[in-house]
C-alpha cells in the first residue's frame, strides 16, 4: 500500500520564489531556509541578515499614505501624501477614492477649533452688542475700559489659536506668490485684531476684534 506525502512550499528569501523541494537548504538561528537555486542559497549565506529583516522603506510606506493627492481646482498639483495647494491653499484631495475614506482630517481638525471657539466668540458678541440695551446697564456695572479689555482678551484666543491655520495658509500663499482667499482672510483677521492691545490703551473699546471674529469662528463646512 502507497501512501500520499504532502509536498510543503516554502518561499526562497533571496527571490521569493516558492520551492516545493528541498535540495537548496541552510539552516540559520534555528530555523531552515529554502532557496530555488545555489545563487540565491550562496547570496543569503553571505548576507543572511539582508533578506530577513524588511528594510527601512517598507515601513515607512506602510506607517504613511503614499497615494497620490491632487488639487480639485490646479490638477496640475500632485504630490505624494495629504497636504495643502501651494495655489490657492486649499486641502489635496486623493486622486483615487475609496469607501473606507469616510474621515476628513482636516475637516476634524477645524471642526474641533471652531467648536471650542464658540463659546468665546458668543461672549464677545453679547458684550459688544450690550452697548444697544437701553440704559447700556453692562457698561455701567463694568466700565467701558475693562468691557474692552474683558472682549480683547476673550477674542484672542480665537484668532490666533482658533484662526492659526489661515494665518499659516495665508502666508504660504505670499511666499508662492500665488495670493487666495487665505491671503484675504489672514490679512482681513490680522488687521481687525492686532490693533486692538494698543488702542485699549487710550480708547475704551475694542472695536476691531468684533469685526475679526465672524471670519474666524465660521462654521466649516
Amino acid at each position: 500500500m502507497h501512501h500520499a506525502h504532502a509536498t510543503s512550499t516554502h518561499t526562497d528569501p533571496v527571490c521569493g520564489m516558492s520551492v516545493s523541494h528541498a535540495k537548496y537548504t541552510l539552516e540559520h538561528e534555528g530555523r531552515t531556509h529554502y532557496f530555488c537555486n545555489p545563487k540565491c542559497l550562496e547570496k543569503f549565506r553571505a548576507t543572511p541578515e539582508t533578506f530577513l529583516v524588511p528594510p527601512p522603506e517598507e515601513h515607512t510606506h506602510e506607517a504613511g499614505d503614499s497615494r497620490e493627492y491632487t488639487c480639485p481646482m490646479h490638477p496640475e498639483v500632485v504630490q505624494i501624501g495629504p497636504g495643502s495647494c501651494p495655489k490657492c491653499g486649499m486641502a489635496l484631495e486623493p486622486k483615487e477614492v475609496s469607501v473606507s475614506d469616510d474621515k476628513n482630517p482636516e475637516l476634524d481638525e477645524m471642526s474641533r477649533r471652531f467648536w471650542i471657539s464658540l463659546p468665546f466668540a458668543r461672549v464677545v458678541f453679547v458684550l459688544s452688542m450690550s452697548e444697544m440695551i437701553p440704559g447700556r446697564p453692562v457698561h455701567a456695572a463694568m466700565g467701558a475700559s475693562t468691557l474692552g479689555w474683558i472682549e480683547w482678551a476673550l477674542s484672542t484666543p480665537v484668532v490666533l489659536w482658533g484662526g492659526w491655520p489661515f494665518f499659516v495658509r495665508g502666508w504660504q500663499s505670499v511666499v508662492n506668490r500665488s495670493l487666495n482667499m487665505f491671503t484675504l482672510i489672514a490679512i482681513g483677521t490680522g488687521v481687525a485684531s492686532c490693533p486692538s492691545c494698543s488702542l485699549n490703551t487710550c480708547r475704551t473699546r475694542s472695536e476691531f476684534t468684533e469685526e475679526a471674529l465672524p471670519c474666524i469662528s465660521k462654521r466649516p463646512r
